[in-house]
């Protein structure tokens, strides 16, 4: 089965020009933002799965009312 870079880009959750290696078509102009968005579009959502299943699994119910969390 093939695949377009358009297909693969949402597979991975990424945009197009990541996943296609061509920043021409980024909107942003410079790495940084390009590098806060790849943050913010893949990490982030990764993070907040490990923290929301670490708290589940790692503090008990009274921890959780008292206000306890896991931050990374």
């Amino acid at each position: 089965m093939k695949f377009n870079s358009q297909q693969i880009a949402a597979l991975y959750g990424v945009p197009v020009y990541m996943a296609t290696g061509d920043y021409t078509q980024s909107k942003f102009n410079n790495i940084e933002q390009s590098q806060l968005r790849f943050k913010i579009n893949t990490i982030t959502p990764i993070v907040r799965m490990y923290r929301a299943e670490l708290e589940s699994k790692l503090l008990t119910s009274k921890e959780k009312g008292a206000g306890k969390e896991i931050e990374f």
